[in-house]
Parts: structure tokens; C-alpha cells; sequence
């Protein structure tokens, strides 16, 4: 019988060893990717919903709701804007309205998208993604809207040159 020759198998621990390595490197760099995504998520979120908040809030005590809602949301995107996003790693993102009227209630407010990376290395995944934050606040009713339905209540009809008194149930507006 032949006696086997035991091989030589050094250096096997070294290879084992980095390729070890070079996996625990690219779990940990993905678990950290994934971490910013979600870092990135909520300040984007929080940002959108201060947003949403003065758009909800914002009134002017115009006539025109049309113009009161366009204010509102330029006001709302100095709010949004006033710290930027790119220097925590959100880019190219645009902040969008749905203003009262052109969508079902529950959709009124904001949004934002922005575009996000799954892995910085490439390695895994790589691709930009469309990531949105959504912010659908409501808005509150403009004086004007208020003051016509009182007026439309009390005399038929929504004209602002009216001056007339009465004690009415409070509604909310």
C-alpha cells in the first residue's frame, strides 16, 4: 500500500482569512449604506412635514384661494429649503403640492422625491432609486372660503361689500 504524502497547505489560513475579510468588509458596508438610507428618510420626512405644516397653516386673508394656495406653497418651500439636503446626502429632489380641488382630501399636502442609492460600493445594488416622502397634511380653509359660506348662510349670497351682523354657530372656520 502506498503511503499518502501529506500536502503542503500553507498559506490556506492566510486566503481563508481574507476572504473572510473581504465579506465581513461589504456586510458591514452595506448595513452602513442602509443605516444613511434611513437617516437620510427621516430628516427628508421631517423636513417635508415642517413643509406640509406652514402649506396646511398658511393664510393671507386674500380673496383669491387660488393665489392664497400658491403663496402657501412658496412659503412652504422657503421652509423646506432653508437648510439643504445635499450636504447629508439626498440629491436631486423636487418638493411638489396637491392643492385643494385637484385631488380626494386625504391627498392634500406635500411630497417629496429624491433619488437614493441602495449601496455606495456598487457592488450591491448601485443604482439610484426614486425614494418619495409624503407629508399629506390637509390644508385649512382660507378666510375668504369662511367668510362667503357665512355670508352664502346667513343671505344667499358671497359678496365682500356686505356688511351685516348675526350670531352664528361656530363650525370650525
Amino acid at each position: 500500500m502506498r503511503l499518502l504524502k501529506k500536502q503542503k497547505q500553507a498559506g490556506q489560513s492566510t486566503i481563508e482569512f481574507l476572504l473572510v475579510l473581504i465579506l465581513c468588509i461589504s456586510m458591514l458596508s452595506l448595513t452602513t449604506s442602509i443605516g444613511l438610507n434611513y437617516v437620510i428618510g427621516y430628516v427628508v420626512h421631517y423636513k417635508t412635514y415642517q413643509a406640509a405644516r406652514e402649506y396646511s397653516l398658511f393664510d393671507n386673508r386674500g380673496d383669491n384661494p387660488i393665489i392664497i394656495f400658491d403663496q402657501a406653497f412658496n412659503q412652504a418651500r422657503s421652509v423646506f429649503d432653508q437648510e439643504s439636503l445635499r450636504t447629508i446626502g439626498a440629491k436631486d429632489g423636487e418638493l411638489n403640492v396637491n392643492h385643494p380641488g385637484l385631488v380626494a382630501y386625504e391627498f392634500v399636502g406635500l411630497y417629496y422625491i429624491y433619488q437614493g442609492v441602495i449601496s455606495g460600493t456598487g457592488l450591491i445594488g448601485g443604482q439610484s432609486l426614486d425614494l418619495v416622502s409624503e407629508a399629506f397634511l390637509g390644508k385649512e380653509p382660507v378666510r375668504a372660503d369662511c367668510r362667503c359660506r357665512i355670508y352664502e348662510t346667513m343671505l344667499g349670497t358671497c359678496s365682500p361689500n356686505l356688511i351685516a351682523e348675526a350670531t352664528l354657530y361656530d363650525n370650525g372656520c
